[in-house]
């Protein structure tokens, strides 16, 4: 959320002139000071409370990135702020040697914030690599009209995966269970279980309000479920009934819940756990949150010994 030290550095220059009366402030440096504050006031947060929330809590709302969006509206007052600045800079009372200083400083400041980025990019070549991989990965014998899921891989961003199950699926004009957005499905949660392809299928139809299970079944036959192995093939006549919560799970429920580890190993270089959850009290555990707040499972790791 920081716009950078050349914006605030003008910002103060400016400030500090008006109020020593060199300079004046033009009409837009108010303008865009009183939207920036305005801005400020309305996402602050405090102690769970947040007039944004009146507006983050409108349909559809829900699946705008606010951080990302509410910097790149800020960013226009400060752009203002930046200009305005720099104007009552120029026209200053005092020594021009002073004045060119402090524009060379800004533009210094400015040009070196604006060069130290760092880009995130890859080759093309290193994508035609992988759906060349990933389509090697695919069965002989595929279904009419497949409906491509690639598992998570190891070791790897599983977005990578869901890009190159997207990937592909646009190339063979194949519909996909994959996907990387910001505004994520509900319950689209790939684990790399054998389970992920009935639950994902399952979570979906019934986002959709559809019920029974004749489309599960229609829809599971042409799921080309890639990476998962060993899985048992008749998961596409049963469809899972998925049970939901919102908000947080009431305090004696969890309390009347267990885990204990049953079983450790290392395998492909990573730890696998055996875990069996008890639940000793008189209510099931839902197994999906409609409100994106899933259970999750964390490991803490302690040095041999302790």
């Amino acid at each position: 959320m920081f716009v950078g030290v050349a914006p605030v550095l003008a910002i103060a220059i400016a400030v500090i002139l008006r109020w020593g009366k060199r300079t004046l402030l033009g009409s837009l440096f108010g303008a865009a000071a009183l939207a920036i504050g305005l801005l400020a006031v309305l996402t602050l947060w405090m102690d769970g409370y947040s007039l944004y929330r009146l507006v983050a809590e409108l349909p559809g709302i829900e699946s705008v990135r606010y951080m990302t969006r509410i910097i790149l509206v800020i960013l226009f007052p400060v752009s203002m702020l930046l200009a305005s600045s720099v104007d009552a800079l120029s026209s200053a009372r005092i020594a021009t040697t002073a004045r060119y200083a402090g524009q060379a400083l800004i533009a210094a400041v400015l040009l070196l914030e604006c060069s130290d980025i760092e880009h995130y990019t890859t080759l093309k070549r290193e994508w035609r690599d992988r759906l060349r991989i990933a389509a090697a990965e695919l069965p002989a014998n595929l279904p009419p009209l497949p409906i491509l899921l690639f598992a998570p891989g190891r070791g790897e961003s599983r977005s990578l995966r869901e890009l190159d199950g997207m990937l592909l699926a646009q190339e063979r004009g194949w519909a996909t269970m994959n996907g990387y957005s910001g505004n994520t499905p509900p319950n689209h949660i790939l684990t790399g279980d054998c389970r992920d392809p009935a639950v994902d299928l399952s979570a979906a139809l019934d986002f959709l309000g559809r019920n029974g299970n004749e489309e599960f079944e229609r829809l599971a036959k042409r799921v080309v479920a890639v990476g998962y192995t060993g899985c048992d093939p008749s998961w596409v006549s049963r469809r899972l009934q998925l049970n939901a919560f919102a908000g947080p799970l009431p305090a004696e429920l969890m309390a009347a819940t267990t885990i204990s580890i049953d079983h450790v190993r290392i395998g492909d270089g990573f730890p696998q756990a055996t875990i069996t959850i008890h639940n000793r009290g008189n209510r099931a555990i839902p197994a999906m949150s409609s409100m994106a707040m899933p259970i999750r499972l964390s490991a803490q790791y302690f040095p041999s010994g302790d």
